[in-house]
């Protein structure tokens, strides 16, 4: 009977040592939660911040690398503080975040480019001008009436036409890269692309090294 007994005792500590010393399950669903909402508010933070940067401080090429590199050592620190290590699932995480928040940027300041176009055109006297003629009565229905009603129609479709182009993403695209000259579609789409993706990258890279070195 002793030997049974230190035989269960001994099985039943070696079971209770095993739980003690068997490490956690890594990145719990808890800390990753947390994570993942930091870096999404920071993204979005910074994403916001870098839209009020005057354009001569977003430097062609090299202000998507900076801000990318910026958000990647984010990453990391905030990858540290919950307390996770470095995944799959984080670095998937990490790139999405990265492009979708370099994409944000220019996404906003197309938008307060369009704001500030549409300004100037509420202060165009001659399209004013064209809409308030087309919107006058005919007073008869004189050959030349009717000739020069449907010139101003014209007109003003063309002032239309041209506003909407004005308004355009490849129009605003396009306004960036006059230092390179007057680039065709696709080109400025590309080379936007092209920033976001390599901005994305480095931001990745970076938060590796960061998140290593610690």
């Amino acid at each position: 009977m002793r030997r049974v007994d230190n035989g269960i005792a001994i099985v039943s500590g070696t079971r209770m040592s095993e739980s003690t010393l068997s490490p956690p399950p890594s990145n719990p669903a808890p800390r990753r939660l947390a994570w993942l909402a930091g870096v999404i508010i920071g993204t979005a933070l910074a994403a916001v911040l870098a839209v009020q940067l005057p354009d001569r401080a977003k430097l062609l090429g090299l202000f998507p690398l900076i801000w990318g590199g910026l958000i990647g050592w984010g990453y990391a620190w905030w990858g540290r503080e919950c307390r996770i290590r470095l995944s799959r699932w984080v670095c998937a995480a990490a790139i999405l975040l990265l492009a979708a928040g370099e994409a944000g940027i220019v996404f906003q300041a197309w938008r307060l480019y369009q704001i500030e176009l549409r300004q100037q055109f509420s202060r165009d006297p001659a399209a004013g001008f064209v809409k308030q003629a087309e919107q006058t009565p005919v007073a008869s229905d004189k050959p030349e009436e009717v000739a020069l009603r449907k010139q101003l129609q014209a007109e003003l479709e063309r002032v239309r036409q041209r506003r909407q182009d004005a308004l355009g993403l490849s129009t605003f695209l396009q306004r960036r890269l006059r230092k390179l000259g007057d680039l065709p579609q696709p080109w400025p789409e590309l080379f936007y692309a092209g920033e976001i993706l390599l901005g994305s990258v480095v931001g990745l890279v970076v938060m590796r090294l960061a998140w290593r070195a610690a």
